[in-house]
């Protein structure tokens, strides 16, 4: 027996854990009180071959994304990926400006120009070479109508998407030429009006449609005077406003009005360098001291107390599940978990099960959960005592697993057997379709339903005692040679194949090909409550509709079909968690995708397809 800690989810996976722990304590300071927080950080010993970052994004497939002095690395939650300008395309590996834009598109701006990432190559596009005068670029905006705003040493850019070159700004001011040089932060308000920050503190607005500057210090259109301090941000906000961060406060601007939210004072040796916005509720700000947390609604500011004191920090991200992301100088990657252990693992490490690769999850009428893997021994893990049963079969091989009344049934290379369940063993009592490779099993109350690679689908009467039981099943003359997939389901079975998806009704007899999904690869069917999902693999998840007998809805998130998806499971609030080829993806039912790896309590980010289950009472 084998006691293991009580869970809330569990995916079997492969590989180790990476654990984060957190507590937080308010200790009273002079002004500010300090959050006492735990962080991981990640150097040079983790892959990260430079120890400064200097920007931090998160992408739409939860892929955080780091700008270096050493070029771009892509962080997946606990392997690096290195991005240079000799393999990778980058036109020079010190990054100085990086963004997103409202296509979900990485661009990254260099001491040598401006470059694209291609997701299908993973490769970078240089934009070098194609009209800037002087390749240092120091900002780079996308404004409400897509177009890219690039600050340059010698001038405001912007950049044609169709041309892909650079036209350079003859930007006015009191109708005399004023070239605008070393733009460090760029913005857009909701009038359309440009706002911008000179790396020597000179700001200004700008009218696209009148090319002409405004100084923010003098009277200007955005009817707000400005002193000549270098603005290092600007925040936008849900309701139209937007926040300014400075080295020395954080300024709120909303209907041509500013105000300061919070000032330092002069003796504090601190500057703010950048912020991140979680959902108007608190501003997470990087500073030459460390990390400071801005409470929205009562203006608090909170020092957060990392693992190293007095930490210059250049950039900080909280990511869409409240994570904080740090990119610092000297020290690395560091991050600090919102909730820790949110999955929990059963493994051969930690004194689990025998094996780290999983191939078949069944549950019995007892809700003890059957696990199976490349191990002859099988697993019965119960959730009410919270210990692990291990039982040898004997068989190398194993594909699949089924518990049916007091026997539970393994499919592998060899064939089908079947084992009585005693207290503390399991006494093999037959075997069936011997020499068959059996890979999926399903049943209901009277059959099982069992499926042989390359020789079709068979039904097995599990209450005869004679060899006679089986019989094969087949659709016409199409016998379903090559099954990918097999559920059972409210007195229908559903089956996945090379070429089609088919419909069994176990009631009439009658079967059917869904002609939607006609031709195509299935690659899982997932049953979770009254709902039926179906994947071709990394072309979105259908929803099969019982009632109408036909598919009623694709869920085609751009995020799911960059991903090839193994199974989906239903919680109790309409949310669906899919293992994938890159982890867990929740997408909510308001159609919300988040991304689930590694740090989050996941052994591994690969899955299986045959190895996902709701238990009776509601655990995945």
């Amino acid at each position: 027996m084998y006691p293991i800690l009580r869970f809330f989810l569990i995916f079997i996976l492969f590989s180790n854990l990476i654990y984060s722990h957190f507590a937080q304590a308010k200790i009273s300071n002079t002004s500010k009180a300090q959050l006492v927080t735990k962080f991981n950080y990640f150097s040079l010993e983790q892959g990260l071959n430079k120890s400064t970052v200097l920007s931090v994004v998160e992408d739409e497939l939860g892929f955080i994304w780091l700008g270096t002095p050493a070029g771009v690395y892509r962080f997946d939650g606990i392997e690096f990926r290195h991005f240079n300008s000799s393999d990778d395309g980058l036109s020079n590996e010190f990054v100085t400006a990086m963004f997103i834009d409202s296509n979900m598109e990485l661009w990254v701006g260099t001491e040598s120009g401006l470059n694209k990432y291609n997701a299908k190559l993973e490769k970078f596009e240089s934009l070098a070479n194609r009209g800037l005068a002087d390749e240092h670029i120091w900002s780079a905006f996308e404004d409400k109508q897509k177009r890219i705003w690039v600050g340059a040493s010698n001038g405001l850019y912007l950049f044609n998407k169709n041309t892909k070159s650079f036209e350079l700004l003859n930007t006015t001011l009191a109708d005399r030429p004023f070239p605008l040089k070393e733009v460090k932060t760029i913005f857009q308000d909701n009038s359309g009006l440009m706002w911008l920050s000179t790396d020597r503190g000179n700001n200004f607005s700008f009218d696209p449609l009148l090319n002409s500057l405004y100084r923010l210090d003098k009277e200007n259109p955005t009817n707000v005077i400005l002193n000549a301090e270098r603005i290092n941000q600007f925040v936008p906000l849900e309701n139209k406003s937007f926040l300014i961060i400075r080295d020395k406060d954080i300024l709120f601007y909303s209907n041509g009005t500013i105000s300061t939210m919070y000032e330092l004072t002069g003796s504090e040796p601190i500057n703010f360098v950048r912020a991140s916005l979680y959902k108007d509720k608190f501003l997470l700000v990087s500073s030459n001291q460390g990390i400071y947390k801005f409470e929205m609604n009562t203006d608090a500011l909170n020092f957060i107390s990392t693992l190293e004191p007095n930490k210059s920090v250049f950039s900080v991200l909280v990511d869409n599940k409240e994570n904080f992301w740090f990119g610092t100088l000297q020290s690395g990657l560091g991050v600090h978990l919102a909730k820790s252990e949110l999955f929990q693992r059963l493994s051969a490490s930690n004194g689990g099960i025998p094996d780290d690769v999983v191939w078949s999850i069944s549950e019995d009428q007892s809700n003890n959960i059957w696990i199976a893997g490349n191990s002859p021994i099988l697993s019965r893990f119960s959730p009410t005592r919270q210990e692990v049963s291990l039982f040898d079969s004997n068989i190398n091989g194993i594909k699949s697993l089924a518990i049916v009344g007091g026997h539970v049934y393994v499919g592998s290379d060899i064939g089908l057997d079947r084992f009585q369940i005693l207290d503390e063993s399991i006494n093999k009592d037959s075997q069936q379709l011997i020499d068959f490779e059996v890979t999926y099993l399903a049943h209901d109350n009277r059959y099982l339903y069992a499926s042989s690679w390359g020789r079709g689908l068979y039904r097995i009467d599990i209450n005869a005692q004679t060899e006679s039981n089986i019989e094969s099943m087949a659709i016409g003359d199409n016998s379903l040679p090559y099954i990918t997939t097999l559920k059972q389901h409210r007195e229908r079975l559903y089956v996945g194949t090379l070429n089609g998806f088919f419909v069994f009704d176990l009631v009439s007899g009658l079967s059917k090909e869904v002609s939607k999904l006609a031709g195509k690869r299935i690659s899982f069917v997932s049953v979770s409550a009254n709902d039926v999902y179906v994947s071709t693999g990394s072309s979105g998840v259908y929803e099969f509709d019982y009632e109408l007998d036909s598919i009623k809805n694709h869920h085609s998130h751009k995020q799911l079909k960059k991903r090839t998806i193994y199974s989906v499971l239903k919680d109790d609030t309409g949310n669906l968690w899919m293992s994938s080829d890159n982890g867990i993806i929740e997408l909510t039912a308001d159609n919300k995708v988040y991304q689930f790896n590694q740090l989050d309590g996941l052994g591994g980010k690969d899955f299986n397809d045959n190895s996902a289950l709701k238990s009776n009472e509601g655990v995945f």
